[in-house]
């Protein structure tokens, strides 16, 4: 299927880019498809590389997991300055999984709370050893 849209100069010019950008996002559309698989097989391949993945094959997936395989991983810090806790990247069939979880019991919501102050901690201990350089 071929489309052909013409981009007047005159608005490129003038900054009026909507159909720019409504062009791009089509493109960006209709690659996404062959991108997507590869994309992520180099996610996992990285996450395993450094040990950032778990595998559950066949197990029974459960709040302990998955607050393990987040104790293990780097987390993010934000622009605000907070620590963020992983992303978890999952394909449709473990996303089902995940929706079947129970809620976490008291001991896994205090965990998780513990691990969020805990990586705080990390962070601003890690920026204060920095700044006494």
């Amino acid at each position: 299927m071929t489309q052909e849209v013409q981009i007047q100069r005159s608005d490129v010019v003038e900054g009026n880019l909507e159909q720019f950008h409504d062009v791009l996002g089509q493109i960006a559309e209709s690659y996404l498809p062959q991108f997507m698989r590869p994309f992520f097989e180099h996610v996992g391949d990285a996450a395993e590389a450094v040990g950032n993945s778990i595998t559950l094959q066949g197990a029974t997936l459960g709040w302990d997991d998955l607050l393990d395989a987040s104790d293990r991983t780097e987390w993010a810090v934000d622009a605000t300055g907070h620590v963020r806790p992983p992303q978890v990247v999952v394909g449709a069939a473990v996303v089902a999984r995940l929706r079947e979880i129970p809620l976490p019991t008291v001991e896994q919501q205090q965990r998780a709370a513990a691990m969020v102050t805990r990586n705080q901690e990390e962070h601003v201990s890690r920026r204060r050893r920095r700044r006494l350089r």
